[in-house]
């Protein structure tokens, strides 16, 4: 089964590409942004959130990183996710679509916005915490200075789909 989906990058991925950003003055100070073209990230375990581990494998990705002057970041394209559950090794892919925006606070934290159809991670601490899950619809979330999550809100987003449940 295919689901139109989009899965937030790793947190700290995106902080260290802010972070780098702001190491990286000469580039980041020009009028135009700094560019990461398309690459499939490593594959990723995910663990704590469903009861089994969840690989995360990157199919295709046809996504684009801004790096802006002012240390904003903005991913944008379409990528094919492979979740697969290591213990039974059901898998499914998700296509993911949508827009995340990161721009840095001068306390030190980042928000993260994310727009269309995503997979957010949760802290542990925080509802809805525990399962690897799809929403629809505006998912706000402010990192801290490590780029871990301190709060996130779903704005009127629906969830949409439990992953753990159709790998379980």
């Amino acid at each position: 089964m295919k689901v139109r989906c989009r899965r937030m990058k790793g947190l700290i991925a995106v902080v260290a590409l802010t972070l780098a950003a702001a190491v990286l003055p000469p580039i980041a100070s020009a009028a135009k942004p700094v560019f990461i073209p398309p690459s499939l990230p490593p594959d990723e375990l995910i663990t704590g959130e469903c009861a089994f581990p969840v690989l995360v494998h990157s199919v295709v990705d046809q996504e684009v990183v801004r790096i802006f002057d002012d240390g904003r970041v903005t991913i944008t394209g379409t990528a094919t996710r492979q979740f697969t559950n290591t213990a039974n090794g059901k898998s499914e892919q998700f296509v993911v679509s949508g827009t995340e925006f990161f721009t840095p606070n001068s306390d030190g934290t980042t928000t993260a916005r994310l727009e269309g159809l995503h997979m957010p991670s949760l802290p542990p601490g925080l509802p809805g915490q525990g399962f690897l899950w799809i929403t629809a619809g505006p998912v706000v979330a402010q990192l801290d200075a490590n780029g871990n999550v301190i709060s996130i809100s779903r704005l009127g987003s629906a969830v949409l789909h439990d992953i753990c449940a159709d790998l379980a």
